[in-house]
């Protein structure tokens, strides 16, 4: 019996011996392998949030840009508006009468009337300068 016991832990000892460094490394290349996954996600958690926030920072530039042009166009509109209301009187201050004289000779005209005789002429009918066959 005792020589079964010491087979049984000279074997224990050698499968300790031979497989507890193996198991020992896989548990460490586990351990690093878990490590690379968490800091990558990290990495990518955190790219995810720099993008949320560009993309957050570009929709209120957008916003901010449509609310510029929306306020411009309202300003040119009340200009033109303005512009359309006080033209009549600008273009009433802008305007300038000029006075000017002309002397035009004055041309008489004698109207000469001769009578109109009528004479009554008959045409002749024009006749072919060549015979063809057919006539």
């Amino acid at each position: 019996m005792a020589n079964i016991k010491a087979r049984f832990f000279l074997t224990l000892l050698v499968l300790v011996a031979f497989f507890g460094p193996f198991i020992a490394v896989v548990a460490v290349e586990n351990a690093k392998r878990e490590s690379r996954l968490l800091s990558d996600q990290s990495i990518i958690a955190s790219a995810k949030k720099d993008a949320e926030a560009a993309r957050y920072q570009y929709y209120l530039g957008v916003t901010q840009q449509r609310d510029n042009l929306k306020q411009s166009m309202a300003d040119a509109k009340a200009q033109y508006e303005q512009l359309l209301k006080d033209q009549p009187q600008k273009v009433q201050d802008n305007q300038k009468t000029v006075t000017q004289t002309t002397i035009q000779p004055i041309v008489v005209q004698k109207v000469v009337t001769q009578p109109v005789t009528t004479t009554t002429t008959t045409a002749s009918k024009p006749t072919s300068s060549a015979k063809t066959k057919t006539s």
